[in-house]
């Protein structure tokens, strides 16, 4: 059902099945739910579901009518304010019947946790870390045997591949002269190699990038700039909505007479 729903483009619809299934107290079945959804739905579709969670109990101020402005003396009118007060009365029963309990505004964030994909990334990230069995020989018996340049971007990518999202940049800290051989384009491509190795690790990731990314004092090489760059959205792959604002703020900066930022 949720997978036509997303076909049909109907966020709204999708929110109301899984605020219906938290009121129900079924909570691993809308948990699921987010997930396969993060995993199936595009990016535009989960910020309409999103938006549509949050709206969900939100406290309205007033309504309009609702409250007595004065009595109207004499016998006569009291008919006309019986009347009135019973159509008052409706749209504060109706605001009541559409406040959401308790338990369900406790559930809503972690719903959004889940969709937002900042749950699943936290997941994936702790089990590639503890389940992290790279073999470093295979790597330095690599690098042992060939010498020139090809074959060395061909390791360092290799390396990145056999880490991807371990944050374990361990072989590249043990040979750090021989990583320093990269030049130009290669270069870009070994700083731009630690963004796949700390893929998902969002929340340091400007501080683990902080030496490799433009500064306002003292310009570095350009190429391992725009690799760092390149490495920050590899870092925020398909999640990189906080992110977004600092590397158009470094596009704009960019110095049109140097290729590799920009590209970054």
């Amino acid at each position: 059902l949720l997978q036509c729903l997303i076909f049909l483009d109907d966020p709204q619809a999708v929110s109301d099945i899984l605020e219906k299934l938290v009121k129900e107290d079924n909570l691993l079945m809308a948990y699921q739910i987010c997930f396969d959804l993060y995993e199936s739905a595009s990016q535009q579709f989960l910020s309409s579901v999103i938006q549509n969670l949050r709206s969900v109990g939100t406290p309205i101020a007033s309504v309009p009518g609702s409250t007595n402005t004065g009595t109207v003396p004499g016998s006569e009118k009291e008919g006309e304010m019986m009347e009135t007060e019973e159509k008052k009365g409706s749209p504060v029963a109706s605001v009541k019947s559409a406040q959401t309990s308790p338990g369900t505004k406790d559930q809503i964030p972690k719903m959004i946790k889940i969709l937002s994909g900042e749950m699943a990334i936290e997941l994936h990230l702790q089990f590639l870390i503890r389940n992290n069995n790279t073999d470093l020989m295979i790597l330095k018996n690599t690098k042992d045997a060939v010498r020139n340049s090809v074959c060395h971007t061909a390791t360092v990518i290799a390396n990145s591949f056999m880490h991807c999202g371990t944050t374990s940049d361990q072989f590249l800290r043990d040979n750090l002269e021989w990583l320093a051989r990269a030049t130009n384009w290669a270069k870009f491509t070994a700083t731009a190699s630690l963004g796949v190795i700390h893929k998902g690790h969002e929340k340091e990731a400007l501080q683990l990038m902080a030496t490799y990314l433009p500064k306002d004092t003292s310009p570095g090489s350009a190429y391992q700039e725009g690799g760092g760059l390149y490495a920050l959205g590899l870092i925020h792959a398909n999640h990189g909505g906080d992110i977004i604002d600092y590397l158009l703020n470094q596009l704009k900066n960019a110095s049109n007479d140097v290729r590799a930022t920009p590209h970054g």
